[in-house]
């Protein structure tokens, strides 16, 4: 059985970059999918399809990209405690940050500060 393809208007893209908009600069960490769909006015199933569909990338992983570009920024730019840009990027725990780090960028937080200073 196939799945049945869903049909995205003028107005859902327009609600879906919306969206987009919301993540990139408001950077939320914590905003589940539903309400990110109540927020644009359409059902969560279209949103997730359409998020993808448009941007080639889930909603939970464009908002862990947006949460490790900022992480990646602030070691940079910053002396801030590793641990205060962990909370700073959404993350309860210093050892969750370094995990999601290191997937995302194939090297520890530290060892990013230390290279890119």
């Amino acid at each position: 059985m196939t799945a049945k393809k869903i049909k995205l208007k003028q107005v859902d893209i327009q609600r879906i970059k919306a969206v987009k908009d919301i993540l990139s600069h408001k950077q939320l960490p914590h905003t589940t999918i539903q309400h990110l769909a109540y927020e644009a006015g359409m059902n969560r199933t279209k949103l997730q399809y359409g998020f993808k569909k448009l941007f080639g990338v889930s909603i939970y992983t464009y908002q862990v990209q947006m949460r490790m570009e900022k992480a990646r920024k602030l070691l940079e730019d910053t002396d801030r405690p590793i641990k205060q840009i962990a909370a700073l990027a959404g993350y309860n725990t210093i050892s969750s940050f370094s995990a999601a780090f290191k997937k995302a960028f194939n090297i520890s937080p530290s060892q990013w500060r230390n290279k890119h200073q």
